[in-house]
C-alpha cells in the first residue's frame, strides 16, 4: 500500500509565508526589545557593555539629587508607593555608578517608610528621601512624617540594623558582610 500525498502548491506557498513571517516578527521583536533595555544592538560580539562601572564613585549630594530627578515626575500612590521610589532610585544611582542602599524607617505606629542611604564626596552618608529628593537626618526617636521612628533598618539579603551596617567596612565599600 503506498500513500499518495499530493501537497497543493498554493496552500504550501501560503504556509511558507506565513513561517517566514513570524519569525521575521520574533527576530525584529528580539532586537528591539533588546536595543530598549540596553542601549545597543545585539551582536556576536558585543562591541560595548551596557553594565555599570564595577567600581562605584562616591558623587555629591547634588550630582546625586540630579540623578534621581525623573523620580520627581512619579506620582505617589497606592501603584507606586515610597518602596517603589527607593528601588528605582537604587537602580538609577547604581547605573550612573554611584553606590545606594535602601533603608527602611520603622516607626511606632503603622508601615514604616523606605529611603535611600548614600555615601558623598561632600557630605558623606547621607540619607535622600525618594519621593522627595530632600536630603533627611533621621534618627531613633526623632519624628518623621507625624511618626516617631523606632528603628533604622539597611536592605542586604536581611534587614540589618543601621549601625551594623556603617560598621562594617566591606559593606561601605559596596559588598557584603
Amino acid at each position: 500500500m503506498t500513500l499518495n500525498l499530493r501537497l497543493n502548491r498554493p496552500l504550501a506557498v501560503r504556509i511558507a509565508s506565513l513561517a517566514l513571517s513570524v519569525c521575521c516578527a520574533i527576530g525584529l521583536g528580539y532586537v528591539a526589545g533588546y536595543y530598549e533595555a540596553t542601549g545597543i544592538l545585539p551582536t556576536v560580539r558585543p562591541v560595548a557593555s551596557a553594565l555599570p562601572p564595577e567600581e562605584l564613585a562616591r558623587g555629591s549630594l547634588s550630582e546625586v539629587q540630579a540623578t534621581l530627578t525623573p523620580l520627581s515626575e512619579r506620582d505617589y500612590g497606592e501603584g507606586y508607593n515610597c518602596i517603589d521610589f527607593a528601588w528605582e532610585g537604587m537602580r538609577l544611582l547604581r547605573w550612573y555608578g554611584q553606590q545606594a542602599v535602601i533603608v527602611a524607617l520603622i516607626f511606632d505606629e503603622g508601615p514604616g517608610h523606605a529611603v535611600l542611604l548614600v555615601p558623598t564626596s561632600d557630605d558623606g552618608w547621607v540619607f535622600v528621601d525618594p519621593t522627595t529628593l530632600g536630603h533627611i537626618k533621621p534618627s531613633v526617636g526623632m519624628k518623621f512624617g507625624g511618626k516617631v521612628i523606632t528603628d533604622i533598618k539597611v536592605l542586604q539579603w536581611t534587614w540589618t540594623p543601621i549601625d551594623d551596617y556603617l560598621a562594617c567596612p566591606v559593606c561601605n565599600e559596596g559588598g557584603t558582610p
